[in-house]
């Protein structure tokens, strides 16, 4: 995907640079210069993530084929390649003019494409820390994700926890020669189920915090007192929150809930997904778009890689902007209208020119 997309961008004119994340895993980037020096002094762009959640090979995910309906169908269609589609096609497209968008930009123009957002925003990661090494600003960034083009200026942050709790395996006829770990474990999910209620009250732009229990593994046999559990959570924060204070609050909730039971040996957790919130204030950007794009800036519940960019000078503004639902993305049968990509194209078009 990443060799292709270089492979365009260069046929269009740009310069293109690569830049691994992991092994076997790069970023590509494309940087278009603006149509004149004054043009060139205002860096617009678009990050789109190359990679796609897994697939099932016996459904042909990867048919392209358009319906009766002009519904085009694929992995990826709707999350996220449907933007980058777009933003190639407003590149290449004359429209009414004699000469593509390419030499008719109004800015410098950069296509970021990353890996790795759907498992955490590596890519992003490494893109905003390419952008500091090259000294290079963006104005203007649009992260593609799927908003039936409308603007999103703000989405929840993400914490993802494990509590490790150690308790005394023993045999289940003679429980008190133990410790449950079990049973600690149960006291760690009613105490983060009543951080989450009391959470509630705590409303801010982006709504209010969520803690939930989300998986719990214990026990070796039915008749074992269990010696170790573990739970997992999911934590999502607002703007008035960071990362590393709510992580380190709910441990000390999670661990005090588990000694009081008195069935707890030892605790130890450990952070298995960090994801700051993201909020860009309304400002001439954020208007500009919502213009062009006829529908009122909103916030969602899904996450993006515009949380990385928040704490950068290297980017100035930052929305999500995309074709197509989220309800269709990660589905057997993803898919998005041709008329969802054309208005994204629309929209790119006159945003560049």
């Amino acid at each position: 995907m990443a060799t292709k997309l270089a492979d365009y961008m260069e046929q269009l004119g740009a310069t293109v640079y690569w830049d691994e994340v992991v092994k076997g895993r790069p970023n590509v980037y494309g940087i278009f210069k603006g149509r004149d020096t004054q043009a060139e002094q205002i860096m617009r762009g678009v990050d789109v993530h190359l990679d796609t959640v897994g697939v099932d090979l016996n459904l042909n995910p990867f048919s392209g084929c358009i319906d009766k309906d002009k519904k085009l169908h694929g992995r990826g269609s709707c999350d996220t390649k449907a933007t980058l589609a777009a933003t190639l096609a407003a590149l290449s497209s004359r429209d009414t003019h004699t000469t593509p968008l390419t030499e008719r930009l109004n800015c410098s123009f950069i296509i970021a494409g990353t890996a790795d957002e759907e498992k955490g925003p590596l890519g992003a990661r490494q893109f905003e820390q390419w952008l500091q090494q090259k000294n290079i600003f963006i104005d203007e960034l649009i992260v593609a994700e799927p908003t039936e083009c409308t603007v999103v200026r703000g989405h929840k942050g993400v914490v993802r926890l494990d509590f490790e709790i150690t308790g005394i395996s023993a045999h289940s006829s003679t429980p008190d020669q133990g410790k449950n770990a079990l049973v600690a474990a149960s006291a760690v999910v009613q105490a983060l189920q009543s951080q989450h209620s009391e959470w509630k009250s705590e409303e801010g732009e982006l709504g209010f915090p969520t803690i939930v229990p989300t998986m719990a593994t214990s026990g070796s046999g039915v008749n074992v007192v269990p010696g170790s559990a573990t739970i997992s959570c999911d934590i999502r924060i607002t703007e008035t929150q960071s990362v590393s204070d709510v992580a380190r609050r709910m441990a000390l909730i999670a661990e005090a809930a588990a000694k009081e039971t008195g069935q707890c040996a030892s605790f130890n957790w450990h952070t298995t997904c960090a994801v700051n919130p993201f909020l860009q204030q309304t400002n001439s950007f954020v208007k500009q778009m919502s213009d062009l794009t006829g529908n009122v800036p909103t916030f969602v519940q899904f996450g993006t890689n515009a949380s990385q960019y928040m704490n950068t000078t290297n980017v100035k503004n930052t929305i999500v902007l995309g074709p197509g639902s989220i309800n269709q993305a990660h589905q057997d049968d993803e898919w998005i209208t041709l008329a969802q990509l054309n208005t994204m194209q629309s929209i790119l078009t006159q945003w560049l020119a």
